[in-house]
């Protein structure tokens, strides 16, 4: 996402708060675009909150809060966007934990040679052999 991809007016929504496991979604209105900035509203504040590309996540599909203390909140376009990161990270946990080695007996062999050919479809992994 890009800061051009907003317009003054636009209706947007804001995840999180003040805290890390903070889920509220807020609703706010674009008050100005920048080259480096999205300024909103949120609906039941006065101040507004800046946001900007993530250096880490330039192809990401949210903002994220411009400040240097606290938790940074996420700017997205649309509910469906905030949907789609939460179940983004939620897969991304899951397959993280049930990746682990202390997890590897629970699957067939060719339940994980399907997962493998999935997540790296070039066929390369690393192969020991005990002979």
């Amino acid at each position: 996402m890009e800061i051009k991809d907003f317009n003054v007016g636009d209706i947007v929504y804001i995840f999180g708060g003040d805290r890390i496991n903070d889920t509220a979604i807020k609703e706010a209105k674009v008050t100005k675009v920048g080259r480096k900035y999205v300024c909103v509203i949120p609906k039941d504040s006065m101040g507004e909150s800046l946001f900007e590309v993530p250096e880490y996540d330039r192809d990401s599909v949210y903002l994220i809060e411009n400040k240097d203390y606290g938790h940074r909140r996420s700017l997205y376009k649309t509910l469906t966007d905030i949907a789609h990161k939460r179940e983004y990270d939620a897969m991304k946990k899951w397959i993280w934990g049930s990746y682990s080695c202390a997890q590897s007996h629970k699957y067939t062999y060719d339940q994980l040679k399907s997962v493998c050919a999935i997540l790296n479809p070039n066929g390369e992994y690393d192969e020991e052999i005990y002979t």
